[in-house]
Order: structure tokens, then sequence, then C-alpha cells
């Protein structure tokens, strides 16, 4: 045989087996491995790993990454049920490479006290840290954008919240009010420091569902005129707080917005809003006075239920908006006064419910408050001959009073003048339905020509002719 043939020969075999089996060989690995009696299911080619279930207990520290037949894979995620029902569970070291948390992964972690999670993870799945009764605080990093629903759910053991970007808090998306810590907790902390007086940044434009949600350690709060909406339950049951200040630039309050908030005292609605939710400020029981912006279109049922203390409601409405009928359910409002454009005076005490406010008064055409406004001060200006007096309250009507300041002096039983001008003293009041009588508008009037009525006399009927020549509309 010739060996230089046989060679070629193997050469072109063994050619042949790398090029058929060596991809064969080096094909990616998808499945489970445990290392460090943690488990994992990975793939190489990504190359990631995920935690999933096995029995643990203790205190468990998880690597950035684990390293599987020389390829090293990135943990990026806590899989469903990994830790569930772990009650043995003491303490949990998360990764920072971990990028998302699924649902139910710590679900009844009974021992575990507290959970830092990283910055890097951007979902929490739904009811993953549900019936964790022992833990007590938990840090969410500003990465965070998207917690589903339930995630802290029965977490009754929860007092503190920490975040160290109050901007990126406004960012996250919450599935429901127990998907938020705070809905547990009721304290949140900000780099360390309790948040109580809250100032919402510039920068945030909404506040969406939840974001505050059970938040009794909020006192105060002062909102942007960058925000344009505050969402479903955004303020829901924060119940020591006793004021807020709505941005200026608001068109939209949504369901709950503010139920519950016990210790609010007022609240100003401002002109830009055109809809107030079902139950916005329902059972906000120590309101008082509720003010409602004149773009207002529509109001939700029970958007002010159940506020038992409310005196004073103003609606700056010059038309009436549609108001659910339950609107004011059983705030009492028969010993609560409406205050109304005195335009609208009519329209709203023949509208339901409205009507079922017991005082219906007016309110100056620029919306300040006061029971009985005073009309404008009248104005007095001469044109056409005439003295014409004017008032920019609508429907005014008119009263005066004039006087001569002369310089006189007795001659035995006459009355001489020692000047042949006058200076007439002109007092005028306005006053129209609905409002009280206005200011006095005094004016000095000089006459050169005294004896207004050519009889050769200067006298009070020279003050009848030059009242006469007044004209008033």
């Amino acid at each position: 045989m010739n060996l230089d043939i046989c060679n070629d020969s193997m050469k072109k075999v063994t050619s042949l087996f790398l090029f058929v089996f060596l991809p064969l060989m080096s094909k990616a690995f998808v499945g489970d491995v445990v290392f460090n009696g943690i488990k994992y299911f990975i793939i190489t080619d990504t190359p990631r790993a995920e935690v999933i279930a096995n029995n643990y207990s203790g205190d468990i520290v998880i690597p950035s990454t684990i390293e599987y037949n020389g390829v090293v894979c990135n943990v990026t995620k806590i899989g469903d049920k990994a830790f569930q029902n772990c009650r043995g569970l003491t303490s949990i070291t998360l990764p920072d490479s971990l990028m998302s948390i699924g649902e139910y992964a710590f679900e009844n972690c009974q021992s575990l006290t507290t959970i830092t999670i990283p910055n890097g993870v951007t979902y929490i799945n739904k009811f993953a840290f549900q019936f964790c009764n022992n833990l007590t605080s938990v840090t969410i990093p500003p990465s965070v954008t998207e917690i589903e629903k339930g995630a802290f759910n029965e977490c009754h053991g929860l007092t503190a919240v920490h975040i160290s970007d109050l901007e990126a808090w406004f960012k996250i998306t919450f599935g429901s009010g127990a998907a938020n810590p705070i809905s547990q907790a009721h304290h949140l902390f900000l780099n360390g420091e309790e948040v109580r007086d809250l100032i919402i940044p510039n920068s945030v434009t909404s506040i969406g569902k939840f974001t505050f949600y059970n938040c009794s350690s909020l006192t105060s709060v002062a909102i942007s005129n960058s925000v344009t909406s505050i969402l479903k339950s955004a303020f829901y049951n924060c119940s020591n707080l006793t004021s807020v200040t709505i941005s200026s630039n608001l068109t939209y309050l949504g369901d709950y917005a503010f139920s519950n908030c016990h210790s609010l005292k007022s609240v100003e609605i401002p002109n830009r809003v055109i809809t107030i939710s079902d139950y916005a400020f329902s059972e906000c029981y120590a309101l008082t006075s509720a003010t409602i912006g004149s773009g207002i279109k529509s109001i939700g049922n029970e958007a002010f239920g159940h506020c038992n203390e409310l005196e004073d409601v103003y609606c700056l409405a010059v038309k009436v908006p549609n108001i659910n009928t339950t609107a004011f359910q059983d705030s009492l409002i028969d010993h609560a006064t409406l205050h109304v454009p005195y335009t609208s005076l009519e329209a709203y005490k023949t509208t339901v419910p409205w009507n079922n406010f017991t005082n219906i008064v007016s309110i100056n055409n620029f919306g300040s408050s006061s029971v009985t406004p005073k009309c404008d001060k009248p104005t007095v200006v001469f044109k056409n001959g005439k003295f014409t007096i004017e008032c920019a309250t609508p429907n005014a009507t008119f009263s005066s009073h004039l006087t001569a300041d002369v310089d006189e002096h007795y001659e035995g039983n006459e009355v001489v003048m020692k000047n042949t001008s006058i200076t007439y003293i002109l007092t005028v009041y306005a006053s129209a339905p609905g409002y009280e009588i206005s200011e006095p508008t005094v004016v000095s009037i000089a006459i050169d020509k005294s004896d207004m009525n050519y009889d050769g006399w200067v006298d009070v009927a020279d003050i009848a002719t030059l009242s006469d020549k007044m004209a008033r509309q």
C-alpha cells in the first residue's frame, strides 16, 4: 500500500470529523446546574443564568457570575418561585448583575427581615415578596421601573422603604396598591431621612398610580407646575397629610387621588383641571373648604363623598359642570355654603345636586370669595356735556349725594357769597342684587359760574340744576 495515499486519506477523514463534530461539541448548553448549593438554569451562548427553586435556608449570597465549561454566565434573574416557602431563609445578598425578580420569587419567606434590591434591577414581578411577614425594610434602587401587583402584599412587618433618587421613584409603574412597599411600611426614607414635607421635582410631569399609597408619614405636599395629571390612588390614605398645594397646570385628578386623607383641611383645585374623578377626595373627614377652579367640566361619583366637616365649597365655573348626583354623598352639605359666580347663581340653585346646598351665595367676577361681596367702586366721568356714573359690577344701580363747598357769611338775615365759584362734592355709591353697597367714590367738581339757573342767586337751587345734568348708566 502506498503510505502517502494512506496518509492523505487519513487527513481527509480527520478533517471531515472535525468539520462535522466540533460544532456539535461547542453547541450551547441549556439546562440546570448546581453551584455551592444554589441551583441555576443557564444558557451558555447568551451567556446568562437564572436562580431557580431549591431547598434554601440560612444566609445566601448569590454571585454575579458563574462559570460552566469555561463559559462565564451573568446571573440576571431570580426565577419564578425560586425561594418560595423557604421559611429558613434568614438573609440574601443579591448580585449587581441582577435585572429582574420573578413572580412569587420570595413568597412566604417568614425569616427574611431585610432586602436590598441592587441597582440594575428594572422589574419586580407579581407577588414577589408576598407574605414575608417579618420583612422590616426594603431598599428600592433608581433602576426599578415596574413593580407588578401584590409584590409586597401582606408584608405586615415592613416599617421602612428606602430610596436614593426621588425623581426615579416617580417613574415606577405600580401594578396595584400592594405592589408599592409603602402600602405596608407607611414610611418612605430618602437618603436616610424620612419624607414628611414633600416637594415634587420640576422634572415630574405626572404622578402615577399608587405612588404614595398609604404613606402616613407625609404631612404636606407641594406639587410643582410641571405636573399635569395625578392618577389613581396616588395619595390614597395619606392619613397625616394636612396640606397640599396643587400645580396650576394640572388638568386631571384620577380616581381616589386623595381619598382617605383624613387630616386634609382644605384644597384648591386650579382652573385648568377639567375632570375630578370618582372618589378623588372621598372620606377626607377633616376637609372644611374646597375650591373648584373655573375650568371644571365634570365631577365624578362621590368625589367629595363623606366629607363630614365641609363648611364652604367654591365652584368658580360659570357653566354649571356635569356632576354625579352622589358627588357630595353623606357630606352634610345642607349645613355648608356653596359659593358660585353671580351670573350663574340661579343655574346652580336649580341643578342637582348643587341645589342640595341650603345656602348658595354669589362670588365676584374675579373669583375671590366672600359670603356677600361688595360692588365695585363706581367711577364718575364727564363726557358729552354730562357727568356719567359707571360701574364694573353687572346690573349696578347708583345713589349719590351732592353738596356745595362755599365761602359764605351772614349780613343781617341774608347769606352773602364772597366768590363767584363753588366747589361741589359728589359722593356716589353702587349696589346690585347679591352684593353689598360699594365703597363711596368722592369727586370734587369746580364750577366757575355758580349761578347755574341764572336766577341771580347762588343757592340750593343751583345744586339741583347741576344734579339734573348728571346722567347715570
